[in-house]
């Protein structure tokens, strides 16, 4: 029962942290479209790239911990 519990608490901290970096991502593009010749211009594609590419990882991982079969692994 308590290896359910920890789990969903990790699944749920993993998707709303994904989902978190996405809005400061997209967040992110509204502040560069207001100030498009700013000095973080050059880099923030980059930057944006990564950020979405997080976003995507801590949300995927969240779902697989939550619906993952941990069985061979004696959980």
């Amino acid at each position: 029962m308590n290896v359910i519990i920890i789990r969903s608490i990790v699944s749920l901290l993993a998707i709303g942290g994904g989902l978190f970096e996405a809005y400061q991502s997209f967040r992110y593009v509204r502040t560069l479209r207001q100030t498009p010749n700013s000095a973080t211009a050059s880099f923030a594609p980059l930057a944006l790239f990564t950020s979405i590419v997080f976003a995507l990882i801590l949300i995927g991982g969240g779902i697989a911990v939550a619906f993952g079969d941990y069985s061979k692994l004696g959980l």
